[in-house]
């Protein structure tokens, strides 16, 4: 089954048509380098209006601190786009786990990560962790 997550959502009427079309997930950027950056205020505003649909913080290369304020404030899913290995993905809890790997050539997804609540293969790119539009073959 096909599920559908939009990502990168800022503004409040991004969350409604999500919500109106009825999005599977709706993806928070929580990675202060990328141009879609929540913060945590306005995600805690954001929030508040996506009922009925799995909410998802985006980082790269956080704290385990984070990831608990997230939690906190109502994301149900975190995905992780940066160098997290297994073990920290583990202290977060597999169940409640996206992991990126950013495929160059090949990519070998070891075994354990199959555990984790969904992988997302993205291309890889020296500029940036995600979300590059580029494709790979």
């Amino acid at each position: 089954m096909v599920k559908v997550k939009l990502c990168g959502i800022k503004r409040e009427e991004d969350l409604k048509k999500a919500l109106e079309v009825n999005v599977d997930y709706v993806g928070f950027i929580l990675y202060p380098k990328s141009p879609r950056f929540v913060g945590w205020e306005r995600l805690a505003e954001l929030l508040e209006l996506a009922q009925g649909v799995k909410k998802v913080g985006v980082f790269v290369n956080p704290t385990l601190e984070e990831i608990n304020r997230a939690f906190e404030l109502g994301i149900d899913l975190v995905q992780l786009h940066g160098e997290e290995d297994f073990e920290f993905a583990k202290r977060v809890g597999l169940e409640r786990v996206i992991k990126a790997f950013r495929v160059k050539d090949q990519i070998h997804v070891e075994e354990a990560w199959k555990q984790a609540y969904a992988i997302l293969l993205d291309t890889y790119s020296d500029k940036a962790y995600g979300g590059t539009g580029e494709s790979f073959d």
